[in-house]
């Protein structure tokens, strides 16, 4: 009986802060006059999930967990920005970059 009232409660806890959550980045794109989509992209890109395994993994100190989780959220929410973009304004260059020509590969 125990278990699925502890089943119910999370359950409940769940789907009430998911919806603050919702509520929270909506009421934060409108006041900042930004996309609601840029905006949940960006920030619920972090998912809640991967910051409690990082908080999780930093308490029973798993740090390559922790740290895993964050960089591994952090790469995928930057793949995501500049793949959107991409799709959005195609870049197009018409030469190298000076810089690109120093990393010669020599045999």
């Amino acid at each position: 009986m125990l278990d699925a009232f502890t089943v119910m409660a999370g359950l409940t806890l769940v789907l009430f802060f998911a919806g603050r959550l919702v509520q929270g980045t909506l009421a934060f794109a409108h006041g900042f006059g930004l996309s609601v989509f840029v905006v949940s992209i960006v920030f619920l890109g972090f998912d809640p999930e991967n910051l409690t395994v990082g908080a999780v993994g930093t308490y029973e100190e798993a740090a390559g967990i922790a740290i895993g989780t964050i960089i591994g959220a952090a790469m995928v929410a930057i793949a995501l920005a500049f793949g959107t973009t991409v799709l959005i304004v195609p870049l197009k260059f018409e030469q190298a970059p000076v810089w690109c020509w120093s990393f010669r590969f020599s045999r």
